[in-house]
């Protein structure tokens, strides 16, 4: 097993009810939640996803699906990481 640290970062995934852009209320909780974890489980930063989760029958997002959709539209330079 290789415990050796990863270049790999937590991000937030926001799906926006209506507006286009989060403001700062939405950067105020994230970073207010991070103070509380643990530094290994703090949010980095966010991307906006402007399609649905893809979703299992009972409505649970399939996160390994949602992780490579990201994966394949996304770099490291889109995600925001003012928190």
């Amino acid at each position: 097993m290789n415990d050796a640290p990863r270049d790999e970062r937590l991000i937030a995934v926001l799906h926006p009810d209506s507006q286009p852009q989060p403001g700062d209320a939405v950067r105020q909780e994230l970073a207010a939640r991070n103070r509380r974890l643990p530094d290994f489980k703090r949010i980095s930063g966010y991307v906006l996803w402007e399609t649905d989760f893809p979703r299992t029958a009972s409505l649970k997002i399939k996160r390994a699906e949602l992780a490579e959709r990201i994966r394949e539209r996304l770099n490291r330079q889109t995600a925001v990481v003012d928190l």
